[in-house]
């Protein structure tokens, strides 16, 4: 993600509606000052632009394009590591599977339902970006 030493910049995260096309990308990135932009492709799966400017500029553009559906300022988060003392010969990072047998529901786990329609499973992922 761009990153600016500039006074005062802080860097943008802007989601636009999917169905908003290259035009409008660029209709938007034309209100900020900075050449330090990403601009992602709402018709490829990627409907934000990227930019480092200041809260401002950042506001005036929101006013000129309302559409715009949120924006969330790009920062650092940190996160404690989890300790497993007791499973030392744990290979998955610390994650347990909810079917081992140290979680208590060896084998009570399986999800046949999901299996054969593939539906009601949900999945949650945290990227560290490591």
């Amino acid at each position: 993600t761009p990153c600016s030493l500039i006074q005062g910049e802080k860097t943008w995260i802007i989601k636009v509606p999917r169905a908003w096309d290259n035009e409008h990308m660029t209709e938007l990135a034309k209100h900020f000052s900075s050449k330090d932009t990403f601009k992602g492709s709402p018709s490829k799966g990627m409907p934000f632009l990227i930019v480092s400017a200041p809260k401002q500029e950042l506001e005036n553009a929101l006013k000129a394009m309302p559409e715009v559906e949120y924006v969330e300022q790009d920062r650092v988060l940190e996160g404690s590591p989890e300790t497993v003392a007791s499973r030392s010969n744990q290979e998955s990072w610390g994650l347990l599977r909810i079917d081992t047998g140290a979680s208590g529901l060896k084998e009570k786990a399986a999800p046949s339902k999901a299996k054969a329609d593939r539906k009601n499973v949900h999945v949650y992922v945290m990227d560290t970006g490591i």
